[in-house]
């Protein structure tokens, strides 16, 4: 107890001093409060953000994994931010971890398609490590090419595997295949010397040619030097793959640059002797094809010619109902008497060509019979 003329002073004291605590702990509860509210509201955000974040379809993984990150960045954010008023606490936990669940539900059930795509990859690329293995020591260097570029395409077109055995199955299929091309290099080492070497020759009968081209001989001896250089040429095996298109063209223009010198020469030959002319194109580089294109030009005069006799022949009868038309007539029977005989000709040279043909035939096969037989081998 107190002096009484002590209590009522104390007392005031003591309910100032009890006032003043209870008002600054009603201050803090007050700013407490508000800071929830402001917690709430920041929460709130997050999960409108996470609303429409999960409104997004992803079409790939990139995307689902970019999305991912995204989402797990809203957490952290979320996890950053202090407490709510407990009348929402649940509220907007439940709404922004329900859009989480929700992602990552779908989340999973994509992944699981995707490792089931990629497990199934795995065992059609096993497959083909299968196939190239069993081809891998074949020396049909041709056909066991052409069926391993095959198993390579489709390689490619299969879509990829778990990481974790990504590089072990890419190595051993790899390896396959380069223990067949290796192979294949070796045993082509000797045989891209020996094309090497056929390229010279080749050069060189080119050379030949020209040189026919520049000197001064006659139609027949060119012709007969044609021949031979024909001949060689045959004789000479393989060259480099990429070569065959420029030393065959540089071959052919040569021999045309022979053909347009001695083309008038070769005309009035012609006209002499048919049979000897064609057998003589026919045993030139390129022979069967200048037959070819004589006989397609001669056929297509032929053409032209029965054309005109039968157009003169539609203006005889047109006419033949004048009586002053005598003289026409006879020009037009004179003309029509020309044609067939041209025709007759231009048949007599189908004829020595078709002879010309059997004979550089019957010559081919005699020839085959007399030489070893060769194997080509390509690339």
């Amino acid at each position: 107890p107190v002096p009484r003329e002590s209590r009522e002073p104390i007392w005031l004291a003591f309910k100032a001093a009890s006032d003043a605590i209870y008002d600054q702990k009603r201050k803090i509860y007050e700013s407490l409060e508000a800071g929830k509210e402001d917690n709430l509201k920041k929460k709130e955000i997050l999960a409108e953000k996470a609303e429409l974040l999960g409104q997004k379809e992803p079409g790939s993984m990139k995307e689902w994994n970019s999305q991912h990150k995204e989402f797990e960045n809203l957490f952290s954010e979320w996890k950053k931010i202090g407490p709510i008023p407990k009348s929402n606490k649940d509220a907007v936990w439940i709404k922004f971890n329900g859009i989480r669940n929700d992602f990552f539900g779908k989340r999973k059930e994509y992944f699981k398609v995707v490792h089931a795509e990629k497990s199934e990859n795995l065992k059609n690329k096993e497959v083909l490590c299968t196939e190239v293995e069993a081809l891998k020591d074949s020396t049909d260097w041709n056909n066991t090419s052409k069926k391993i570029i095959a198993i390579q395409k489709r390689w490619k077109e299969i879509g990829p595997v778990p990481e974790k055995v990504n590089q072990a199955i890419w190595k051993r299929f790899r390896g396959a295949c380069d223990h067949f091309f290796n192979n294949k290099s070796q045993a082509f080492a000797g045989q891209r010397e020996e094309e090497a070497n056929n390229l010279k020759k080749k050069e060189a009968i080119i050379a030949k040619l020209d040189e026919i081209f520049k000197s001064d001989m006659d139609y027949k001896a060119s012709f007969e030097a044609l021949k031979k250089v024909s001949a060689e040429w045959r004789s000479v095996g393989f060259v480099p793959h990429k070569n065959v298109k420029s030393i065959t063209t540089r071959y052919d223009k040569a021999s045309n640059a022979i053909f347009a010198k001695y083309k008038e020469q070769a005309q009035k030959f012609k006209s002499e002797n048919l049979k000897e002319h064609y057998k003589n194109l026919s045993e030139t580089p390129n022979g069967e094809k200048t037959l070819d294109y004589e006989t397609r030009n001669i056929k297509k005069k032929i053409g032209i010619l029965k054309e005109e006799i039968a157009g003169i022949e539609r203006n005889m009868s047109f006419f033949s109902k004048s009586k002053t038309a005598d003289k026409m007539l006879k020009d037009f029977e004179q003309k029509i008497v020309k044609s067939n005989k041209k025709i007759s000709n231009l048949k007599l040279e189908l004829a020595a060509i078709k002879s010309a043909r059997r004979s550089a035939a019957e010559s081919t096969e005699n020839s085959n019979s007399e030489e070893p037989q060769t194997e080509s081998t390509a690339e």
